[in-house]
């Protein structure tokens, strides 16, 4: 069996607790808690990439990943719900952005990662890597290393890069600087074989239904292949475009 992951951003109670983050890429704790029940009664395992790589599992079908991008606060609560029930996740955050408002405090980072959440990094601030010279790439890598490790004590070694947007350099250059793995955006399940710089996930996106996490839970991960297609459309768009002209399109798309 195969492992899914799954990408979260912000968790609301109400539409009005969602300043500072996308509700296209939002869902509600309701669902959230749903989501938990599901991987449950698959009897898999939450937990974070660390953990997985760490533990090497050979029956992958034991766990399925959750992982957070970006730092909201609402990821706190969310963390909270999963240190209750003995699970863990892996935290993607932007160091420019903690202690800032609506996203996590150092001290909730500290709080967390203590429990056994995974604090990593989505980045100093959120730039598209694959739009940026080879030294500020490695500038963004290093400065959220270094401020990440000095609140929560422990090595940060896996890096999402914001949008997915990644090339060769940004590999190449999170390799130098010392991390060992790399969750993209790119859609699909952990394999046997899988490069630890190529992790994919799924998007948990508003309009997600419970129906299709259950069929990514199953052992065929029904509904991935579709997904694919799609992401392979949008990397199209995105590569004749550029990253600024996709967003701004994309941004009278939704609104």
């Amino acid at each position: 069996m195969d492992t899914p992951v799954f990408m979260y951003h912000a968790i609301y109670h109400s539409v009005e607790s969602l300043k500072g983050a996308d509700p296209v890429y939002a869902v509600s704790f309701a669902t959230f808690d749903e989501h938990i029940r599901l991987c449950e009664m698959q009897q898999r395992k939450i937990c974070s990439v660390t953990e997985f790589v760490k533990a090497n599992p050979v029956n992958q079908g034991q766990y399925c990943l959750f992982t957070f991008d970006d730092g909201h606060i609402s990821n706190y609560e969310a963390s909270l719900r999963l240190i209750e029930k003995g699970y863990s996740a892996d935290l993607f955050v932007n160091s420019a952005f903690i202690n800032t408002e609506n996203y996590m405090t150092e001290q909730q980072l500290k709080e967390v990662s203590d429990a056994g959440i995974a604090i990593q990094s989505h980045g100093h601030e959120h730039p598209y890597f694959s739009d940026l010279p080879a030294e500020e790439v490695r500038h963004q890598l290093v400065q959220s290393k270094q401020i990440i490790e000095n609140i929560t004590g422990k090595t940060v070694n896996v890096f999402a890069p914001p949008g997915g947007r990644i090339n060769a350099q940004v590999v190449q250059i999170a390799k130098e600087v010392g991390y060992t793995c790399i969750a993209n955006s790119k859609p699909g399940v952990i394999k046997s074989r899988y490069d630890h710089f190529d992790i994919p996930r799924l998007p948990i996106q508003q309009h997600t239904s419970s129906q299709t996490v259950q069929d990514w839970l199953m052992p065929s991960a029904k509904g991935v292949f579709n997904l694919q297609l799609k992401y392979g459309v949008t990397k199209v768009a995105k590569t004749l475009l550029g990253n600024k002209r996709y967003e701004a399109l994309r941004g009278k798309v939704l609104n």
